[in-house]
């Protein structure tokens, strides 16, 4: 369990899905772009909540280990949503031709 901190607050999730969030902000700064995804967390006094953060570019966020013994809050869900997200985001790869397509024009002139 780990404890995150966002805009002043605290709350609680998962190992998984708080490395997963940490990684789906890191790309989205890296591409200055930004989005907003919902974790389930615990909060302060280990109830259950529906947290809906915006990451974007200037997020401040960080994620420590907990000592809590608290059962992590289901974010399965979350937590595949914000991979698809990662990898969709990934560029595509440059276009290549088995030959040089340009020599076969510039041969031509």
């Amino acid at each position: 369990m780990k404890q995150l901190s966002y805009d002043g607050g605290t709350w609680l999730l998962g190992d998984e899905a708080a490395d997963a969030l940490l990684d789906y902000a890191v790309s989205l700064g890296r591409r200055s772009g930004a989005d907003s995804i919902e974790v389930s967390v615990l909060d302060g006094d280990g109830q259950p909540e529906q947290l809906t953060l915006l990451i974007g570019p200037a997020t401040m966020m960080t994620a420590g280990t907990s000592r809590s013994r608290a059962s992590e809050p289901d974010n399965r869900d979350a937590i595949a949503e914000m991979t698809r997200r990662l990898h969709a985001a990934v560029p595509p790869g440059p276009v290549t031709s088995p030959q040089p397509i340009i020599n076969d024009y510039i041969e031509d002139f």
